[in-house]
């Protein structure tokens, strides 16, 4: 599949008239010629002691070389042609489409006038166009189907199917055609996004075609990423993310409040009691028209130091006050709470 064609020739039979320089003039076939590239056709003859008298080869009838004291070359052939006269072996260069076909070789060993001629018949592997094509639809996470073709004209040998460089294989959602041309994939999943790559191949050589497939999904796995803690006067950043094709937008509230803030970043200057609370972050997908959200509490903090107990303790004790929301502070000792209060109460 050099340059997107190749060809090949097969060898078919062998016609002999009279005595011959013997039978198989040619090696057994298949003879294979890639686009661009050269192929040699080769015979199963040793140089006479004498040169041969004439050595022709004809291509679909139509005579291309001929050598006997010097070389007739046809036009179109004189820079792509050689011709070895000890052996009858033929040369053939810068192969086209259109060199795909039928050659014969005739050989008039010197004082005879015998004639062998070998036929070479042409197998069509010409590959013109290498492909693949899919429906032009907006596909959407377990709501829509789809296909995937592999089109390639001539003769191809086996198509071997990749995503994102993986063997692709059949599942509960991916299925094949019975020349593994077409993949079926029903419905489409999140997992169904990416490049799939078509491998054909044959005798000549191989070529590979990209697709990238595009799954509209999510939003999926939606998450605050940020501090659950902060002391007054800090600065906050609070980063909301979330699995989506296309990407997804972002509204933030705050103890169920609009915070007018529309994006993937929220960013608190100045920690202060109003700050703290509830942030939910809301994710929408405007394609799949779903949307997702996630909830983190931000707490205030502040970190004491007891150096004087009335009772017996072990000192110095590191307690740290919390405001959970306005009016309402844990203290704790590490990760136990020793006190909760609200000023409300």
């Amino acid at each position: 599949f050099c340059n997107s064609k190749s060809i090949m020739w097969i060898i078919a039979s062998l016609i002999c008239v009279g005595l011959c320089v013997g039978e198989g003039i040619l090696p057994a076939g298949p003879l294979n010629g890639a686009v661009g590239g050269t192929v040699r056709f080769t015979t199963n003859l040793s140089p006479p002691a004498k040169p041969f008298f004439t050595v022709s080869w004809s291509f679909k009838g139509t005579n291309i070389i001929t050598s006997t004291n010097t070389n007739v070359t046809a036009p179109g052939y004189a820079s792509r042609i050689s011709l070895d006269r000890r052996t009858g072996a033929l040369e053939l260069r810068r192969l086209v489409p259109e060199d795909s076909g039928e050659y014969t070789v005739s050989i008039i060993p010197d004082g005879e006038l015998k004639v062998c001629k070998e036929i070479i018949k042409k197998k069509n592997n010409v590959q013109e166009v290498l492909m693949i094509h899919s429906p032009a639809l907006v596909l959407i996470e377990d709501k829509t189907f789809t296909n995937l073709t592999c089109e390639a004209s001539g003769s191809i040998s086996t198509r071997v199917w990749t995503k994102d460089g993986q063997p692709l294989r059949e599942d509960s959602r991916v299925s094949f055609s019975i020349n593994k041309k077409t993949v079926y994939i029903h419905p489409v999943h999140s997992s169904s996004h990416g490049n799939y790559q078509c491998l054909i191949s044959n005798p000549v050589s191989s070529e590979t075609a990209a697709y990238n497939l595009t799954v509209n999904y999510g939003p999926h796995n939606v998450s605050i990423i940020g501090p659950l803690s902060a002391s007054p006067g800090r600065r906050v950043e609070l980063r909301c993310t979330a699995d989506s094709i296309p990407p997804a937008l972002f509204r933030w509230t705050l103890n169920g409040n609009d915070t007018q803030v529309n994006g993937s970043v929220y960013v608190i200057e100045r920690l202060t009691l109003e700050s703290i609370g509830n942030y939910t972050c809301s994710a929408y997908n405007t394609v799949t028209m779903l949307g997702n959200s996630t909830v983190l509490s931000l707490r205030g903090e502040r970190r004491y130091l007891i150096h004087h107990c009335l009772t017996k303790c072990s000192l110095p004790v590191d307690i740290t006050s919390t405001y959970v929301q306005k009016s309402h502070f844990e203290f704790m000792i590490g990760k136990q709470v020793i006190l909760n209060y609200r000023s409300d109460l």
